[in-house]
């Protein structure tokens, strides 16, 4: 025999304070800097999109915290995710925006870089000695 309707109730309205509690928590701690911070805010991102807990807010959150962890691939596909469901969101067309201009930045960036460090190391690498004559020798 079921319990009295009332206490249904009363336990689902708990389990929905405590997502709306987690997601405030998560909201939170993306705004901090300490990367820490930052993956516990996925987790408990991840957690309540796969319960269910309010998708657009999660996936747009979610997105953000990836962009700033610079997790650009993942930042790209939840927004794309969000997109799909509301493909008129302004907020999630400008974050998906945002996303493209910082991979493609970082990723000239980058590029510079690396090409300044092996410009540099071919630079300082000591030139290597040649024996004045080489000969190959075969064994018979």
């Amino acid at each position: 025999m079921e319990g009295p309707p009332g206490l249904d109730l009363h336990e689902e309205t708990e389990a929905l304070r405590a997502q709306y509690l987690q997601f405030e928590l998560a909201s939170l701690l993306s705004c901090s800097p300490r990367k820490a911070n930052l993956r516990e805010a996925t987790d408990l991102l991840t957690e309540l999109l796969d319960i269910g807990f309010s998708r657009t807010d999660c996936l747009f959150q979610l997105a953000l915290v990836h962009l700033k962890l610079g997790e650009y691939s993942l930042a790209k596909r939840r927004v794309e995710t969000l997109l799909r469901m509301e493909p008129r969101n302004l907020s999630a067309l400008s974050l998906h925006s945002l996303i493209l201009d910082r991979a493609s930045h970082d990723g000239v960036i980058g590029s510079l870089l690396i090409g300044v460090l092996a410009g540099m190391g071919a630079r300082q690498r000591p030139p290597m000695s040649h024996p004045t004559h080489w000969s190959p020798q075969f064994s018979t």
